[in-house]
């Protein structure tokens, strides 16, 4: 039992290099709908590749593990709750041309009232408990 404490410990943050963009995707879709029930499990492969990448690309950039899957997490609280409000206010999700027209976005913002359901309260806690566990990985690069 000891020797599975240490062998853990020892490979806990590469083993959350692997689980962490699992659960942001996961997380990120959760905000507006059941991953599991709308989407084909080829199209979750998909994305869940490109979470993978994005957070080992984050890794090569930064050198830290912590800060790659900080990093990852972060973006995906932010845009997952920021396309919840796009889609509760105009029914479609975020689209490219969206960020273009962000300073109009701003000037009528005050006119809307933002209230969060109890899924998107539990994703965004999710989230921040996430990030509380990615603080505390501290495996990165040699420093040699």
């Amino acid at each position: 039992m000891k020797k599975w404490i240490v062998w853990l410990k020892k490979n806990s943050p590469w083993i959350f290099l692997l689980i962490g963009p699992v659960l942001n995707f996961y997380l990120l879709e959760w905000y507006t709908h059941n991953p599991f029930q709308t989407m084909k499990p080829y199209i979750q492969g998909m994305n869940l590749a490109l979470f993978e990448f994005a957070a080992l690309f984050l890794f090569a950039l930064t050198g830290r593990i912590s800060r790659a899957l900080g990093i990852e997490t972060a973006f995906c609280a932010i845009y997952g709750l920021a396309n919840y409000f796009v889609l509760e206010f105009r029914g479609a999700p975020i689209q490219p041309w969206d960020i273009l027209s962000i300073s109009t976005a701003a000037s009528v913002a005050d006119n809307y009232e933002y209230k969060l359901n109890r899924t998107a309260v539990i994703v965004l806690i999710c989230f921040v408990l996430l990030l509380v566990l990615e603080f505390f990985l501290k495996k990165g690069f040699p420093k040699k």
